[in-house]
Parts: C-alpha cells; sequence; structure tokens
C-alpha cells in the first residue's frame, strides 16, 4: 500500500505529469482519485490524505476533496488536517468539513479555515450562522 502513496507523492510533486495534463503515461493512472483514495483499509486513506497535505499542492486538493464524504472521522479529520497545510486552495472543502457531524472535524477545519487568510474568515463568519457556537471560538 505505501507504494501508491509514493507514486501519489511523485505525481503531484510533478507539474508535468502525464497523469494530470490527461496524456497517457506508461503504467500511472489516468485519474488520482485513484491513488488510494478509496482504499477499504482506513489506515492507507489515511496516509493518503497525510501525504497530500505534505506536498501542499493545489493539485492534492483535488484527490483531498474525493474523501470529504468518507464514512471514518479519522480519515476525515486528517483531509481538514491536510487541506490546512495547502496554502492556495481548499476553502470550499473545508466550508463542508466544518459541517460535519463530529466535533473534532469540525474544530480542525475551522481552525485551518481562520488560518486561510480573509477568504477563510469570511467563510467562518458566513458558517458563524448555521453553527454559532463554535463560530464565536474562531471570530
Amino acid at each position: 500500500p505505501s507504494g501508491h502513496v509514493d507514486v501519489a507523492l511523485s505525481i503531484l510533486d510533478d507539474p508535468m505529469s502525464h497523469v494530470l495534463s490527461g496524456a497517457p503515461d506508461q503504467g500511472r493512472p489516468q485519474d488520482l482519485r485513484s491513488i488510494r483514495a478509496h482504499d477499504e483499509d482506513e489506515d492507507v486513506r489515511i496516509e493518503t490524505a497525510r501525504s497530500l497535505g505534505r506536498i501542499g499542492s493545489r493539485n492534492a486538493v483535488k484527490v483531498l476533496e474525493q474523501m470529504i464524504d468518507d464514512e471514518e472521522e479519522k480519515v476525515r479529520l486528517t483531509v481538514a488536517e491536510s487541506l490546512g497545510c495547502i496554502p492556495d486552495g481548499g476553502i470550499s472543502q473545508l466550508e463542508k468539513l466544518a459541517k460535519d457531524s463530529e466535533y473534532e472535524v469540525k474544530i480542525m477545519a475551522f481552525t485551518n479555515l481562520s488560518k486561510k487568510g480573509w477568504e477563510g474568515q469570511a467563510a467562518i463568519l458566513d458558517l458563524s450562522r448555521d453553527d454559532p457556537e463554535i463560530g464565536k471560538e474562531f471570530i
């Protein structure tokens, strides 16, 4: 399983990657979402999300977005954490995670929105209308 994460890292780290351009390549998946974002093993999905966050590329947001609705709280929590590591992007995904049913996921999403400049602050203001208790901690 860790080999798939290595492939994800090398693909996203390479801005000229054939996967991202849509051109065929030898043996590489044609769709980044196939890179273990939906693996049966929860630990693989967690490590995939964690690795994508370490990369910090806007391209990683595409894969992390596919993991937002994961059935496991730990995966969604790691996705929220990883989206916070990506400087340019992830706000709309964090907004969705800020509405998660699990408190820890919500807090992580709000925390990372608070680090996203004025766009993140605007999102927190909007979200605090729906969840004033959590929102006031971040306003």
